[in-house]
This record gives C-alpha cells, structure tokens and sequence, in this order.
C-alpha cells in the first residue's frame, strides 16, 4: 500500500468517526458497556467515550455472562485470578471470578489484564448500564439468549437467528455473513472490512443509529 492509498484510508476513517461521534453530539457518554465481546471497547473507541466498563478486549461465554449480569456488584468485588492452565492453552490471559471465566484476548500477560479490570470496574455505573452480546458467543442458545434479554437492561445484540429479526435492539446478520448452528459467522462481524478503516459490522449496518435508539430507550 503506498503512501497515498494510507492517507487515503486514515481520511475515511477520521470522517466516518466524526459523523459517528457528531450523531451522539446531545448524548450522554456516561455510560457502562458491558460488553461479552470486542464490541464494546471498539464503539468506546469510536465514540471517543472514557471506558467506564472492565470488559474492554475480552471476551465472556454465553453461561457465564449470565451470570455476571446477574449478580454484576458481586463479581466485580472479587479480586481476579488467574487460570494458568487455561492461559497455557490459549495463549492469551484467563481470568477467573469465582466461578466465572473473563477471557482477556487482547492481552499479553495477566498482570496487565488484572490492572485494566481492577482500574475500570471502579467506574462503572450500576445505574446507567447497557449490554452487549451477540447469538454466536451465546452458541446460538435462546435460552442463554432470551435470560439476557429478560434482564432489567438496555440491550444491544447482534443475531444470526430468524426469530430475532425484526426486534428492535437487534442487528440482525443477514445473507452477506455465512452462519449456522455453533458457527462462527463469516466474514467476521468484528474483523476489519476491505476497505480497512471500520469494521465489517460498521461498514454493512447502522451501528451506531441502532445504539443511539437503544441509548435512549428507558427501562
């Protein structure tokens, strides 16, 4: 890629956070993701917002962050561990809560992970809370699912399944993603786009329209 072409693209990406950004211009920003992916922490990116939420670049199966949105000022008064075996394994850190796993991916070691986790839960605000999951780490479990959704939450979810289009806090993927039951969908939702500048959910949704909605909604 040449010089030209890298300008090319750090342009597009500057104005497609602006026109992000200037969409939440009348909103507030004081609010806590907790995300069960990299979704999070890439619209707190976008958004320029500061991270009031612990999840920033980890990633929580469907079982346990159930269970984390059950009982949310519980875990966060746990201090983490750390699951070496695990961490052996995957090659990126494994924090346990008691009895809950926080896969930290985007980590290279668990000190670091523990210092991000136990800085940013201090900021959460229980009161201003919303959530985001998608159908693929949940393995397309409705039950897991619809427990989620059953929450006193605002909830943000991305879904590969036929009964989830149409409702309103959904992304619902459609013919352009090849999806299935316990599959990954592809391309990835979260993966860089060809264009390279958004993500592939960015680039083929509204984001951020869906998220301003979801925001405003009251519980």
């Amino acid at each position: 890629m040449g010089p030209f072409q890298r300008a090319l693209i750090y342009f597009k990406d500057w104005a497609f956070t602006l026109r992000c950004r200037l969409q939440f211009l009348f909103i507030s920003k004081k609010i806590s993701i907790i995300s069960q992916s990299c979704l999070g922490g890439i619209i707190y990116h976008r958004l320029g917002m500061r991270f009031l939420s612990p999840t920033i670049d980890c990633y929580i199966d469907g079982e346990d962050f159930v269970k984390l949105l059950a009982r949310p000022k519980h875990y966060m008064a746990i201090a983490p561990t750390e699951d070496k075996s695990q961490t052996s394994l995957r090659r990126y850190p494994v924090m346990v809560l008691e009895d809950i796993k926080i896969h930290c991916m985007h980590y290279d070691r668990f000190e670091r992970a523990k210092e991000c986790w136990d800085r940013r839960k201090t900021r959460i605000d229980f009161d201003n809370i919303l959530v985001i999951f998608d159908s693929w780490n949940c393995h397309q479990d409705e039950h897991v699912m619809n427990e989620i959704l059953a929450m006193p939450y605002r909830c943000l979810f991305i879904s590969d399944i036929e009964a989830h289009k149409g409702l309103p806090n959904c992304l619902f993927l459609d013919g352009r993603y090849l999806t299935g039951q316990n599959a990954f969908p592809n391309p990835n939702p979260l993966g860089l786009s060809k264009d390279s500048y958004r993500r592939n959910v960015e680039k083929d949704y509204d984001l951020y329209g869906l998220l301003k909605k979801v925001i405003r909604k009251r519980n």
